[in-house]
Parts: C-alpha cells; sequence; structure tokens
C-alpha cells in the first residue's frame, strides 16, 4: 500500500488532486486486492497525513483534499451500510467512533453522557478543524470529571450545551452528516474500551436516524433554557 500512500502525500503536497492524479490513484485502487482492513487503515493514514498539513495548508485546503482522496478510497467499495453491532472491550468500539468522524463531511452532533477519551476527543476537534458544523450535549456532572475534554472543545470554539437538570442527559449516540446514528451502551471513555462490557450499533436506517435527529433538536433547544 506504500505505492497508494506516495501518491496520495504527492497529491497532498501540492494542495489538491488534478484530473491526471485521480485516473492515476484510481488505476492504483483498481490493480490491489483492497480487503475492508485496507481501506480502514489507508483512511487512517490519510487522515493523519491531513492532520500534519495544517501547518502548511489552510483547513479548507485540507478539507477539499479529505473528501477529494476519501472519495478515492470509497469508490472502490459502494458501501451500503445497513447496521453494524460493535462490542468492547476492545479496540472495535472505538474504531467505530473513530472511523465514523473521520470519515464526516458535513457535520457532527454528539449527545454523551460523558467525553474523556483523547483518541476520540482529538478526531472531535480534528472536525471541527476541518469546518465540520460539530455540536456536543452532554451533562453537568461529568462535565468536571477527571479527565474530561468538554471544557478543552468549548475552549476551542465548539458549541457545547450542558444538561443542568436534576436528570442526567445519559445519552450516547451521535448523528455524523444526518445520514448515520451511533449509539449504545458505550460511554467515550477509555475505561469503556479497556475493561466494560459495552456495545454500539451504527445503522442509516432513516426512520432512527430522523428520529436521533429530532431528540438531539429538541435536547439543544431545551438546555438552551437551562
Amino acid at each position: 500500500m506504500t505505492p497508494l500512500l506516495s501518491h496520495f502525500a504527492q497529491t497532498l503536497a501540492n494542495g489538491r488532486i488534478s484530473s491526471s492524479e485521480r485516473q492515476e490513484i484510481k488505476q492504483l485502487i483498481q490493480q490491489m486486492a483492497l480487503t475492508s482492513h485496507d481501506l480502514a487503515f489507508l483512511r487512517h493514514k490519510i487522515f493523519d497525513m491531513g492532520r500534519s498539513a495544517l501547518t502548511s495548508l489552510s483547513p479548507g485546503e485540507v478539507l477539499i483534499w479529505l473528501e477529494e482522496a476519501n472519495k478515492l478510497l470509497l469508490g472502490k467499495t459502494k458501501t451500503n451500510l445497513a447496521q453494524e453491532v460493535f462490542f468492547s472491550p476492545g479496540e472495535e468500539c472505538l474504531e467505530a467512533i473513530l472511523g465514523r468522524l473521520r470519515n464526516a463531511t458535513r457535520s457532527v452532533d454528539i449527545c454523551v453522557f460523558t467525553i474523556s477519551d483523547n483518541r476520540i476527543s482529538r478526531e472531535i476537534n480534528f472536525c471541527h478543524q476541518r469546518k465540520l458544523n460539530v455540536r456536543i450535549l452532554t451533562d453537568n456532572e461529568k462535565r468536571f470529571d477527571k479527565g474530561s475534554d468538554i471544557e478543552e472543545f468549548e475552549r476551542n470554539g465548539i458549541p457545547v450545551r450542558i444538561d443542568k437538570s436534576e436528570k442526567h442527559m445519559h445519552h450516547k449516540f451521535a448523528v455524523v452528516d444526518d445520514k448515520i446514528v451511533l449509539t449504545g451502551s458505550y460511554n467515550w471513555t477509555r475505561s469503556a474500551a479497556t475493561r466494560n462490557e459495552e456495545n454500539i450499533l451504527v445503522t442509516n436506517h432513516k426512520p432512527t436516524v430522523k428520529a436521533y435527529m429530532k431528540e438531539f433538536e429538541e435536547l439543544w433547544e431545551m438546555m438552551k433554557e437551562l
């Protein structure tokens, strides 16, 4: 996969993927027997490249390049996601979250009881740097927990609303690009990955996505008043 990554790196150095480079990359992808694991690895490396390039390119330039690179890879497998289920302990749930954040192109609405896993927080911040519309809802009692990243998100300019009611905001879900929902018992913490028996369901079932979007918007408006 090194030649393919080298091609992508060269296009990033130019700040764009030209038509001829796009054809070269497409041909190279077609010649390779890429598995789903290979594609996940390549997307991970490409997002690492984009993050590193923020020192020399603007966030807008990096976003355009990431979108083009991602489309080339996703063109290899026309994925029609119905639903996938992931379990912890282990890295399955973590990688499910990171993968959907990296593939986001427009918006990420996060409604999670507590967020303290720095690996996830880095991707959330990077979504914001890529000029995606990121919003976060969380619970007031977990905001000041040791390791909580909520205040960091606020300092970085990400819109955050806190449930200050007597009830717990105990949801653990996210809506990506208004098309995909991640939901389940999994809190976005390291202990959820290393110690707890947890689960995440990922689905693009339209009625399910709409229901979660509606719940997020209602909570977002309600918490504005608290």
